[in-house]
């Protein structure tokens, strides 16, 4: 879960009060939340080796074999998404997860696109796991309308399930990187 100053654990209070935001519930059609992690041991996405990346995506994918109930759901690697109709999958999915993006390029994120890259969606659409898109990890928990509280307690629980099985990089001054 969060470390340092965020709150920690499933009792953690949500640190923002959501009934000022669209009282009248009229605006706001969905909310995500979504947060990074990299793993440790492993070089960023710029300088990640190709092998590297497929190592990060076979972890990826065992952990998320712990997740349960509604979260449970299945990983789609990009590498072969191609052959098999992926184009329409990333187009409705991730439009921007598709190695073309001229800042990814120029970073060196996109070398040896598609390898090592997925993502991981739970039967309802409302968890997306983006593996080796810039960070190893991208999570994102999404709910119609405005429940923070409730993304909140989603997202953490997410993080603990997925770092008790992942070692991710962590450092006591900046935080999860």
């Amino acid at each position: 879960g969060f470390r340092g100053s965020h709150p920690q654990g499933a009792g953690a209070e949500v640190p923002w009060a959501t009934d000022t935001l669209d009282p009248a519930r009229g605006y706001i059609q969905s909310t995500p939340i979504r947060l990074s992690r990299n793993l440790r041991g492993f070089r960023l996405m710029p300088a990640m080796a190709q092998p590297e990346s497929v190592d990060v995506e076979r972890q990826a994918v065992q952990a998320f074999a712990a997740l349960h109930a509604d979260l449970a759901g299945d990983y789609y690697p990009l590498h072969g998404l191609r052959e098999s109709g992926g184009a329409d999958f990333a187009r409705q999915h991730a439009p921007g997860f598709h190695g073309r993006d001229h800042f990814q390029i120029a970073a060196g994120i996109t070398r040896f696109w598609p390898d090592g890259r997925g993502v991981f969606l739970n039967a309802e659409q409302s968890l997306q796991v983006w593996v080796n898109e810039e960070d190893h990890l991208r999570i994102q928990v999404v709910a119609s309308g405005l429940q923070l509280d409730v993304l909140w307690r989603s997202i953490d629980d997410i993080d603990n399930i997925l770092q008790d099985r992942v070692d991710f990089a962590f450092h006591e001054l900046y935080g999860n990187l």
